[in-house]
C-alpha cells in the first residue's frame, strides 16, 4: 500500500479533528500544551482515558496553548509541531482526508484549512 502525507497550516486541534469520523479510534501517543487553566503546562495525562474521537471534541479544555501533539486515529499518524499538522498514512484515507477539506473549505463562516503540502 502506498503511503504519503499531508502538511497542514495551524489551526485549532478541534477543527483538525473534524476531519475524521466521531466514532474513530483515537490512540493519544504525546501532547504538550502551555495554556491549561488550572496548570499552565499539561501533557497527555490530561487526556489519558480519551479513547474515540467524539470524546476529544467534547473534551472541556480548548487545547489553544497545543505545542506539540501526536496520535493516531484509524492508520494515520497526525503530528503537532512547529505551527504545522503532519498527516501520514496510505492515499486512500489522505484522499479522503483532503476531500474533508475541500468540503470545509466550500461552507460559509468556516475557518478555511490550508494544505501546505501534500
Amino acid at each position: 500500500m502506498q503511503k504519503g502525507k499531508l502538511l497542514l497550516a495551524d489551526l485549532p486541534l478541534k477543527q483538525l479533528l473534524l476531519l475524521f469520523d466521531a466514532d474513530a479510534a483515537i490512540d493519544i501517543l504525546d501532547l504538550g500544551d502551555v495554556m491549561h487553566p488550572a496548570s499552565g503546562y499539561v501533557d497527555a495525562a490530561v487526556v489519558a482515558d480519551i479513547k474515540l474521537v467524539r470524546q476529544l471534541l467534547v473534551h472541556p479544555y480548548d487545547f489553544e496553548g497545543l505545542v506539540y501533539f501526536k496520535a493516531v486515529i484509524r492508520n494515520a499518524l497526525i503530528t503537532y509541531a512547529l505551527e504545522q499538522y503532519k498527516i501520514e498514512s496510505d492515499i486512500k484515507t489522505l484522499a479522503k482526508i483532503e476531500n474533508r477539506i475541500r468540503e470545509n473549505n466550500c461552507l460559509p463562516g468556516k475557518p478555511r484549512i490550508i494544505i501546505l503540502h501534500a
